[in-house]
């Protein structure tokens, strides 16, 4: 056994999760904890194509990325790991370790980036990438690894090659439906199409991102108080629990109705979960309406009109 996998050993997840990391595709339904988005279809972690030598570290790696980030995160990770692994093999086609990595190498991978793989990348992805690479190769020497590079991450990778990441919580990451599209929905509102338009009102009421309207729980997300109505959600791009809103008497009606249409017309055992708007179609039974879906009836109505 290569010493590239004998020093591996297992992290003590409980079941099921245990059997599902001996896997080389993850289904993420079955690691408890694991946080991913009901209103997409994205439930897999595909290590298929991580070079054999470097699989189980990388797979323990992104088993600690689960317990802090989500599955789409954790999916970026793989990918940009996969680039990195399959440009160092090309330079260095025995290795089994990263313990001679110099300056030299990150270098000439930076110009590969730059030059070839990544050249038609944004510069928010490039950072991701080269982030990714240290957090990695970090990891991997802060837990004293067989495979970790002799020299400090911090002589390897610079400060300058990573650049600054946009700060999510200062606004410069959040992504919001332009201005103008919002304002000629408004003006053709009684064009929208039925379905879709209690999750347009909410948008435009809460203010918040489509996929957290669409994770609202009928059951918790109506609150009524002396000062008024509130909407009530779990806001998961920041983990902030149970965040309030007010909304008015007329957005709560919606709500209402809503979930009483809900209530009345969808089986609990196709909405398990609960969803103020669940899913109609038999491929998404128990799972929230398909936000991409939504964003498409948004982008396909905002072009519609004149």
């Amino acid at each position: 056994m290569p010493p590239s996998h004998a020093h591996i050993a297992p992290l003590p997840f409980p079941d099921p999760g245990t059997a599902e990391f001996a896997k080389d595709i993850w289904d993420v339904r079955c690691i408890p904890g694991t946080r991913y988005s009901p209103c997409r279809s994205v439930f897999f972690l595909n290590f298929t194509d991580i070079a054999p030598a470097f699989l189980p570290v990388v797979k323990r790696h992104i088993q600690l990325m689960l317990m802090k980030y989500s599955v789409d995160h954790c999916r970026n990770k793989i990918r940009h790991l996969q680039i990195f692994l399959d440009f160092f093999l090309l330079r260095r086609p025995y290795a089994v370790h990263f313990q001679q990595v110099d300056r030299a190498d990150i270098e000439a991978y930076l110009i590969y980036l730059r030059t070839d793989r990544g050249k038609h990348w944004s510069e928010a992805e490039m950072i991701y990438a080269l982030s990714t690479l240290k957090q990695f190769l970090a990891y991997l020497q802060q837990r004293s690894a067989f495979e970790a590079p002799h020299q400090p991450v911090g002589k390897l990778m610079w400060p300058d090659d990573v650049g600054r990441k946009a700060n999510y919580y200062s606004g410069e990451t959040v992504k919001y439906i332009p201005e103008g599209i919002l304002q000629q929905i408004d003006q053709q509102i009684h064009l929208f199409p039925a379905e879709h338009l209690p999750v347009f009102i909410l948008l435009r009421a809460s203010g918040w991102r489509i996929s957290d309207v669409l994770n609202l729980r009928w059951d918790t997300c109506l609150d009524h108080s002396p000062s008024g109505w509130w909407l009530c959600g779990d806001i998961r791009k920041t983990n902030v629990l149970n965040h309030k809103v007010p909304i008015t008497d007329e957005v709560a009606a919606l709500v209402t109705t809503q979930r009483q249409y809900v209530e009345e017309h969808v089986p609990p055992e196709r909405n398990p979960h609960r969803y103020l708007f669940p899913a109609q179609t038999e491929d998404r039974t128990g799972l929230a309406l398909n936000a991409n879906a939504f964003r498409y009836v948004l982008t396909s109505f905002s072009f519609g009109i004149d």
